[in-house]
């Protein structure tokens, strides 16, 4: 079987789709935690210090913070602003349609489609179901079905190990295509 390994942000689509998520979902709820968070996080100094530390570290200090913002919401709630959010926003002004057409042509020459990527399941799910691809994607940790800020799963630097983990020994075949 042949298959194709994506990544969803920056491949897909054109955003990074989890801080365009959070804040699409922030412009409809009004969060004065995540405002004060986005005026501070984009002055010079912090966006270094971030840079710095996801460099180092390999933690997105900036996208742990906003997550941390979603704490206290229901899942209801923000799949549902997903699910909007994916198609009035998402795929109307952010879809690379170059890709996409590649893509479809992989899909009639054979090729299985899978989605790896650090953005939202309930985003890559909602994109992947419809294309009928199968997707490993990073997961909001919930308790009783409501959102604690943190990660469930987080994919983010990990969709390299996620690859082998799916592949196994047949990683050795593996090509990268251009």
């Amino acid at each position: 079987m042949k298959i194709v390994f994506l990544d969803f942000c920056g491949t897909l689509f054109n955003v990074n789709t989890t801080l365009h998520f959070l804040e699409h979902y922030f412009l409809h709820k009004g969060n004065k935690k995540y405002k004060k968070w986005s005026r501070l996080l984009n002055l010079k100094i912090f966006i270094y210090i971030n840079y710095l530390i996801h460099y180092l570290l390999k933690i997105d200090l900036s996208r742990n913070i906003f997550i941390g913002c979603l704490k206290g919401y229901s899942k209801d709630e923000i799949t549902d602003i997903a699910s909007s959010y994916v198609k009035d926003v998402l795929f109307i002004y952010h879809r690379r349609t170059e890709i996409w057409n590649r893509v479809h042509d992989l899909e009639l020459r054979g090729y299985k489609i899978v989605v790896v990527s650090g953005a939202f399941d309930f985003i890559v799910q909602k994109v992947c179901l419809e294309s009928k691809w199968d997707y490993y994607a990073s997961s909001l940790e919930f308790r009783n079905s409501v959102c604690t800020g943190r990660y469930g799963q987080d994919f983010l630097h990990r969709k390299r190990k996620m690859v082998i983990k799916i592949l196994g020994t047949g990683c050795a075949k593996c090509k990268k295509l251009e």
